[in-house]
């Protein structure tokens, strides 16, 4: 069964991950699987991407703002699974195919 989750909803759990609290946290707290807040995640970020929509969250300054970006940045390059690299993370498929390079040397 699928169900509908409210925008704002989904920005306020997406806001506590960019809080610092994990994904398994807000997967327990809230009974929404890791893969859906993952994507919840993906698309929050495409909002910051787009000038249009800047003011999603009510940032305390621009340092505040900055923060969330780096923290999206961190977890996406080194926690959030891609499809297209195996589901690993940039950093994960990034050594792994060092060792892999490595070891046919």
């Amino acid at each position: 069964m699928n169900k509908h989750y409210s925008k704002q909803f989904k920005t306020e759990f997406v806001g506590k991950y960019l809080d610092g609290q994990s994904i398994s946290d807000i997967s327990v707290e809230t009974g929404v699987s890791r893969s859906t807040l993952y994507s919840w995640i993906e698309s929050e970020k495409n909002h910051f991407t787009s000038k249009a929509n800047l003011n999603l969250r009510d940032y305390k300054s621009i340092n505040d703002f900055k923060t969330s970006i780096a923290k999206y940045i961190e977890f996406y390059n080194n926690e959030r699974p891609h499809s297209t690299i195996r589901c690993k993370s940039p950093s994960q498929y990034e050594i792994d195919y060092w060792i892999k390079v490595n070891k046919t040397k």
